[in-house]
């Protein structure tokens, strides 16, 4: 009799260890149901389609503090600093809220706002610029529902009357 007693209880012992996990492994996967959060999968290509590596990507958002966001900004950014887009990262950028992003090899960008990011706002609004040298300037601007994933395709234009300085493309090996 006593051992079964030790087998019941240690049937019940190992049953309410390993519920535990499983419980919390379910509570973690309903909190992140409720979580706001916006993931942007942004892809630069040329117009065949081929990956542009190395693209710079210009982001202004809204957010609980600036709810409205003029897409005229991103316009005043790149027809202003746009030329000099390579000397426009860390702490020299030119708006408070511009955030900068370069392209991997396959032209890939991802980008995720959390909660902090998009507490107190009904859609994300975004402004977007891909710029690249030898090719034209995308200027993108959009809304986004919160808790939602986007994938967007930048295409951009080969631009064969920009004037190049040979020296900026050491930067672009």
């Amino acid at each position: 009799m006593r051992v079964k007693s030790r087998i019941i209880c240690l049937v019940f012992l190992f049953g309410a260890f390993f519920s535990t996990y499983a419980v919390s492994g379910i509570i973690n996967f309903i909190e992140n149901l409720f979580k706001d959060q916006v993931d942007y999968e942004i892809n630069i290509t040329n117009r065949k389609g081929e990956p542009i590596s190395g693209a710079t990507l210009w982001v202004i958002k809204n957010s609980r503090n600036r709810k409205e966001i003029d897409e005229m900004v991103m316009h005043r950014l790149v027809s202003r600093y746009g030329k000099d887009f390579d000397f426009v990262v860390g702490n020299h950028v030119p708006h408070p809220l511009l955030k900068v992003y370069h392209s991997d090899i396959k032209g890939g960008i991802f980008i995720k706002y959390g909660a902090g990011d998009v507490a107190d706002i009904e859609n994300l609004k975004v402004n977007l610029a891909a710029l690249k040298r030898g090719y034209k300037t995308e200027i993108l601007s959009f809304e986004t529902p919160i808790n939602s994933k986007r994938e967007i395709e930048i295409k951009l234009e080969e631009n064969f009357e920009q004037e190049i300085d040979k020296r900026l493309l050491a930067l672009d090996e």
